[in-house]
């Protein structure tokens, strides 16, 4: 697949599954916890090809720029509401997108 046609998929993906993410997460923050509707998503590997739920995670724009500067997300910590969401979402993306 040619790279400019997997970025449009990958975008298609991301953007319909963004608000599904911050639902999940109650629109909270992974670090800090505010809740706010306009959190930024995050890849946590870097990977904006890899839109799997366990990927992204929420972030307030101020934690987003320090995660992109320094700080490293390396092992996610999924509240046990998360990760039941956040399994459902993945089995259902894979029925959908054929992950």
């Amino acid at each position: 697949m040619r790279s400019s046609v997997r970025g449009k998929k990958s975008n298609y993906v991301f953007n319909k599954i963004k608000p599904v993410i911050l639902y999940c997460w109650d629109y909270r923050c992974y670090i800090c916890g505010k809740q706010d509707f306009g959190h930024h998503v995050h890849h946590v590997d870097l990977n904006h090809w890899n839109n799997l739920p366990v990927n992204l995670i929420p972030l307030c724009s101020y934690h987003h720029k320090l995660v992109h500067k320094n700080l490293l997300i390396d092992n996610i910590i999924f509240p046990d509401y998360v990760a039941e969401r956040l399994f459902h979402l993945e089995n259902n993306m894979r029925k959908m997108f054929v992950l």
